[in-house]
């Protein structure tokens, strides 16, 4: 659906927001930086640490947090659809996980 780089300088702090409304699509969040930064998903905080990656369905709350003592924090954002092909060849989509996935690299 979209890819986004974003550069978040100190001190900033976003606003709480769903990247789609829509069911099955997904956001992926790669950390390609260090920083003390993060990424607040619903109630929950995630440092942001390098080749750090979240994963969580697209429609849910969350909000990036900048660096208090770095001077940025840098992270590569993919939205996409996960499309499952039944054996009848008809596209099947999943349900997405109920809490963000961290995987670390």
């Amino acid at each position: 659906q979209r890819v986004l780089l974003n550069v978040v300088p100190k001190d900033v702090i976003g606003a709480f927001h769903k990247d789609y409304t829509d069911e099955g699509l997904y956001s992926f969040i790669l950390n390609i930086s260090d920083s003390d930064g993060g990424t607040e998903v619903e109630d929950v905080f995630y440092e942001h640490k390098f080749n750090n990656a979240l994963l969580f369905p697209s429609n849910t709350l969350h909000r990036g947090v900048g660096p208090k003592n770095s001077l940025v924090r840098i992270n590569l954002a993919i939205v996409f659809k996960v499309l499952k092909v039944s054996q009848s060849g008809g596209q099947v989509l999943p349900s997405p996980p109920q809490t963000p996935q961290i995987s670390t690299y």
